[in-house]
């Protein structure tokens, strides 16, 4: 009687056995060995063609073999077939927040036995509200190297108002048995909001501060002009390119770490 092929693999639960039918079969004697194949002891006898065995614990390895059986014979055991639930550590995430806009980018070393990773933001470090985003995909999935982790989230996503605000994060390592411990928080300041409310008067701009910046720097067509610590402007010296159509555009700056806010658009004057 032919031996059965068997097959395994390391799902949520435990490790999934599963083998091939053979017609002069009555029954499936299944087998593990937790010490490489030293001693070997029942785990499964009956008609199926596939069992899950929860009993694998994290860091157990075994190996399994299964045979075919009936009233006059047994088949020869089977192809044997180990699976891991492999340990792993948790990740430590470098956060950093992007400069012109309200994004949180997030990094981290890859962890052997991992085959995908979690990472969560929340502007709390007990992460009582969060979003998550995983490297199995989704809406800002991370990108995967040999190297590194990373992934971007919009600051948007955490709820609003967004920019000039912490925001936390911390990662951690999954696998088919499931997810490993979280690694340390991190923390990072995203970028200042926006300017706000822009106008003219004659050739002086006036607009409404955002949070977080510590001056304001000023282009016209898209060169830069000056910077100014208020809320407004007199650009009379650039009159000749305003005239011209060449728009008035406002970048907040926080001095402490350089960060820009995303821009207010003024236009020209009317």
């Amino acid at each position: 009687m032919a031996s059965p092929i068997l097959s395994g693999a390391l799902v949520s639960g435990g490790a999934q056995l599963n083998w091939g039918s053979n017609v002069l079969a009555a029954d499936y004697e299944l087998e593990y060995s937790d010490n490489a194949g030293s001693t070997w002891a029942d785990l499964a006898v009956g008609v199926a063609l596939s069992h899950l065995d929860s009993s694998l614990g994290e860091g157990d390895t075994r190996l399994y073999r299964v045979r075919a059986r009936n009233a006059v014979e047994n088949s020869a055991w089977s192809n044997q077939v180990s699976v891991t639930w492999l340990v792993f550590g948790s990740p430590t995430a470098a956060a950093s927040a992007a400069t012109r806009a309200h994004q949180v980018t997030v990094s981290f070393a890859p962890i052997s036995g991992a085959t995908g990773y979690e990472v969560e933001f929340s502007t709390s470090n007990s992460f009582s509200t969060w979003y998550r985003i995983s490297s199995f995909g989704g809406l800002y999935a991370l990108s995967v190297t040999p190297t590194s982790i990373s992934g971007m989230l919009p600051d948007q996503a955490l709820g609003s108002p967004a920019g000039n605000r912490a925001v936390f994060v911390r990662a951690r390592a999954i696998n088919a048995s499931g997810a490993g411990a979280w690694g340390p928080t991190t923390s990072v300041l995203t970028a200042p909001r926006a300017p706000t409310n822009g106008t003219w008067s004659g050739y002086t701009a006036s607009w409404t501060a955002g949070a977080g910046a510590s001056r304001y720097m000023l282009y016209i067509g898209g060169v830069f002009a000056t910077t100014v610590t208020g809320t407004s402007a007199d650009l009379s010296t650039y009159a000749s390119q305003l005239d011209a159509g060449q728009p008035l555009v406002i970048y907040g700056l926080r001095d402490s770490d350089g960060l820009e806010s995303p821009p207010l658009n003024v236009g020209v004057p009317s």
